[in-house]
């Protein structure tokens, strides 16, 4: 089983400055975990992404339970993206 956990940047100001790379992973993922969701959602519109992941909220109050879950995710074979802004 191949692990797959990739921490993504988003970018700051125009949406435009986000790589392929990004757009990929994001279309690919099984599980975003996002610091912001409301803020995540606003990002894959202005970037016209299609996702089907599920979407967690993942910020620092809450990071301690989401960590295991997330763990728990990628034991069970979840491609997970964590975006941070």
């Amino acid at each position: 089983m191949r692990v797959s956990l990739i921490l993504a940047a988003t970018p700051l100001g125009n949406p435009g400055d986000a790589s392929a790379r990004l757009i990929a992973a994001l279309t690919d993922a099984d599980v975003i975990a996002a610091e912001d969701s409301r803020r995540f959602h606003r990002l894959a519109a202005d970037l016209g992404v299609s996702f089907t992941a599920r979407v967690l909220s993942f910020f620092e109050g809450n990071e301690d339970a989401r960590t295991q879950e997330v763990l728990e995710l990628l034991k069970s074979g979840s491609k997970i993206v964590v975006v941070c802004y």
